[in-house]
């Protein structure tokens, strides 16, 4: 009841309060749903770039394995699944590494 009569003082005229509401939602979508996956996609980013040989990843599809080539020209990456088993992928297919996906992020991050 409280806000109806905050919003009443405003005063706003009929023609003024759609493009306030049209704005309020537009800052809503802002914030809520495209400013954090941004970030989530620059973080994915930069951890692609970051991958290097040796390190234990997850695919995207459920695959772990440790990184054993990367040929940044193809953008390819070649996985050891098991005992001279290899795999290729693409590096956006790699999803987080592999102590991430089993234990969590640590708390110093």
């Amino acid at each position: 009841m409280k806000f109806q009569a905050l919003f009443l003082q405003l005063e706003l005229s009929p023609s003024m309060t759609t493009p306030v509401m049209l704005g309020l939602m537009l800052a809503i979508f802002y914030f809520f749903l495209i400013r954090p996956q941004a970030q989530r996609q620059k973080k994915q980013t930069a951890f692609q770039d970051a991958i290097k040989k040796g390190d234990k990843v997850v695919t995207s599809a459920g695959i772990m394995g440790r990184v054993s080539k990367i040929d940044k020209e193809e953008g390819s990456i070649t996985l050891e699944v098991g005992k001279n088993t290899y795999l290729d992928f693409t590096v956006g297919s790699i999803s987080h590494d592999l102590t991430v996906a089993k234990y969590g992020e640590s708390e110093s991050e």
